[in-house]
């Protein structure tokens, strides 16, 4: 990830059970881990210890320790390789392999240059989000369906 010049790596472990999101994200050596759930609107923050913050106190922490605001709503679809189906969005499409390559939405630019298998099909497995300053670079290293 690289927000205003400054760039880290990050762990990140996602599971969306429904409309809730539960996200594990934790620096080199579990340096500045945060557990964060989101449902809808809501978000709820854990930090390494336990502690939580909810609502607008979870959103300015996380922020503050990611140096953006992680569009946590929108991520949930664009890492299954679709637009949020919340929000106006311009699209790139492979015809070749019938799937999004690009998509711009919310001042984002998200791209998929590589999908892998996962089930039955095929689903992201390196995927780019950039905003100003910000680019995260994600590796999907396992689905599990």
């Amino acid at each position: 990830m690289v927000a205003a010049g400054n760039g880290f790596n990050a762990s990140l472990h996602w599971v969306q059970a429904g409309p809730r999101s539960e996200l594990s994200l934790q620096g080199p050596l579990g340096i500045g881990a945060v557990q964060v759930l989101a449902e809808g609107g809501t978000l709820q923050m854990f930090n390494g210890r336990g502690e939580p913050l909810a609502a607008e106190a979870a959103r300015r922490e996380l922020s503050a320790r990611l140096g953006f605001e992680l569009p946590v709503t929108s991520l949930r679809y664009w890492l299954l390789g679709v637009p949020d189906p919340a929000a106006p969005a311009q699209e790139e499409l492979d015809t070749a392999q019938q799937r999004l390559s690009a998509l711009t939405q919310q001042g984002w630019h998200v791209t998929y240059p590589l999908y892998g298998p996962a089930g039955e099909g095929a689903l992201p497995v390196r995927v780019t989000l950039e905003r100003e300053a910000v680019r995260v670079k994600l590796i999907i290293d396992r689905w599990q369906l």
